[in-house]
């Protein structure tokens, strides 16, 4: 895996992770992402979707973010 990718995944997981406590926490990001963990949901399902690419990976994680996305629109 190249230096470029492995920094894309590893700000996606920081992301995610702030997506996630923002949710918890009463801050500025938690009024500006609406649903937090539904970014959180989107931004783990996509990290794991570019690091694993076997068909279990995209099943698995490809419902994850198919979840999120539907749910926020909905």
């Amino acid at each position: 895996m190249s230096l470029v990718v492995s920094a894309l995944l590893t700000g996606l997981a920081q992301g995610a992770m702030i997506a996630l406590v923002a949710a918890y926490v009463t801050s500025h990001i938690h009024s500006m992402l609406k649903h937090p963990m539904l970014v959180a949901i989107k931004l783990w399902a996509l990290a794991h979707l570019l690091a694993n690419g076997d068909l279990a990976a995209l099943v698995l994680f490809g419902s994850f973010l198919a979840f999120a996305v539907y749910d926020r629109i909905s």
